[in-house]
């Protein structure tokens, strides 16, 4: 379960920026925004994997220290690419920037890009894709529901569409675990 009172000191600014950038629409329907940071990107890599069996089910998990930049940074393997994350519990959606889209070889036209959302700069177009696998250390998801932004941004965002197929993440001071 998420410990909602510890995430508010980290959600604090994702969500004024989520107001200023607006809602994201889908075929009418208005639903939180994935909206891209300007702050400097800072490498943060997992700190530690652990493995353990709770109930008689496998249970990994990745403990992640905070940026310098007080952001929660991952690399993540996808079709055999490295892509580097800010963990984004404001986004919806895993967000792709343009260039990791092209480094995963996502072959999208124009016709492609139907999401539409409102960011403080007018609208912007993404390309919903889904993701084969993402795989972070010893984690692992099938089938995640992705975007494309059809405009350049600072970097791919691991959003809710992702971190709900773990059965945990937590943030604890300056730490974030993901638990499969």
């Amino acid at each position: 379960m998420v410990d909602f009172a510890v995430l508010k000191g980290l959600l604090v600014g994702l969500i004024a920026a989520a107001a200023v950038m607006g809602l994201m629409r889908r075929e009418g329907t208005s639903i939180p925004d994935a909206v891209p940071t300007t702050q400097q990107q800072s490498t943060s890599h997992p700190t530690s994997h652990q493995s353990g069996h709770q109930n008689g089910h496998q249970n990994d998990s990745i403990t992640i220290a905070r940026a310098k930049d007080g952001h929660f940074w991952v690399d993540a393997d996808i079709n055999g690419e490295t892509i580097h994350f800010l963990i984004d519990t404001g986004a919806s959606h895993v967000i792709l920037t343009p260039d990791d889209a092209k480094r995963l070889r996502l072959d999208l036209i124009a016709d492609d890009y139907t999401l539409s959302y409102a960011t403080a700069s007018g609208h912007v177009a993404a390309a919903q894709v889904t993701l084969d696998q993402i795989n972070i250390g010893p984690l692992s998801a099938t089938n995640v529901i992705a975007a494309v932004n059809d405009h350049p941004m600072p970097h791919s965002l691991l959003g809710m569409s992702y971190l709900n197929l773990l059965s945990q993440f937590s943030v604890n001071g300056n730490t974030m675990t993901l638990v499969q």
